[in-house]
């Protein structure tokens, strides 16, 4: 049998996997932008972890903003959808902290 799923239902399902999977450690949304920004200009980035080991962190480079994303993370993610992740997790990640991203890194865990 042949199952079509429409490009949005597709999206939806990436969301919701990430949401399932991949949120961090400590909480985020809007309420907490603020608080992202301000550790990023002080520190010039942040980690996010998920059960403890860093899943993705974001990184400011003179005036981009670059997300790391960790094996851990990408490693599911590919096997699952694919490239079609990418896009998504960037805007559920700047949905979530308020931070602009200009670059999404898909990282290894051997990579420096």
């Amino acid at each position: 049998m042949k199952v079509i799923i429409t490009e949005s239902k597709y999206e939806e399902g990436i969301l919701n996997y990430l949401k399932a999977n991949f949120y961090p450690d400590y909480d985020w949304g809007p309420e907490l932008h603020s608080f992202y920004k301000e550790d990023v200009e002080k520190y010039g980035g942040i980690d996010f972890y998920i059960n403890d080991q860093v899943g993705y962190d974001y990184r400011r480079e003179l005036n981009d903003g670059i997300l790391n994303v960790y094996s851990m993370v990408t490693e599911p993610l590919y096997n699952l959808f694919g490239y079609k992740w990418v896009p998504i997790f960037k805007t559920w990640f700047e949905e979530n902290t308020g931070l602009k991203v200009n670059e999404v890194i898909q990282r290894t865990r051997y990579s420096v």
